[in-house]
């Protein structure tokens, strides 16, 4: 239990530490309702939009976005890069 606790924190403190480096990746992933924009490094998806190209538009309409959006496939490995 305690192996436990100690790994969420560890993994609570990854995510800040990702989400406080500004990097402005941009990540396409798959929710239950559809494909959500997620910034990397945050929990909450800024969006979910019901088809994957849906998403990608409005990733590169996201306030954060310098570049890189990086799509994952359904069971989360990645499919591609988009670089601009």
């Amino acid at each position: 239990m305690a192996s436990n606790i100690a790994n969420k924190s560890a993994l609570t403190d990854k995510f800040r530490s990702a989400a406080s480096n500004h990097s402005g990746r941009i990540h396409i992933v798959h929710a239950t309702t559809g494909w959500a924009v997620k910034r990397e490094g945050t929990m909450r998806a800024s969006g979910v939009y019901p088809t994957k190209k849906e998403a990608i538009n409005r990733a590169k309409e996201h306030k954060h976005y310098r570049g890189v959006i990086i799509i994952h496939k359904k069971d989360g490995s990645i499919h591609r890069w988009i670089r601009s």
